[in-house]
């Protein structure tokens, strides 16, 4: 999935139209076709920002990037297993 079939995804979970997004990050419905349709890919970083925020997600979720998320859940189930290892065999609970 490229980044413009994740943008059309979010956009139609809003239920909200390419109009209503343009007109949210200050753009245009034709703007909003092309990125969605892959003919403009190299997206502007201004753009990214306000695209994500319009559609209640991140740049990086926009751009493909899961391994983040799954990475600081991953990290936090590590941490906490650990605490918990070390508190029952130092007796401290």
């Amino acid at each position: 999935m490229n980044i413009g079939e994740r943008i059309r995804t979010f956009r139609e979970k809003s239920e909200m139209t390419q109009t209503e997004l343009a007109q949210k990050i200050g753009s245009t419905k034709q703007t909003v076709y092309k990125y969605e349709n892959g003919v403009v890919t190299n997206i502007p970083y201004d753009k990214l920002i306000l695209l994500a925020k319009a559609l209640e997600t991140t740049p990086a979720v926009l751009m493909g990037s899961t391994r983040r998320a799954s990475n600081s859940r991953r990290s936090f189930r590590r941490r906490r297993l650990y605490r918990r290892r070390i508190t029952r065999h130092y007796g401290l609970r």
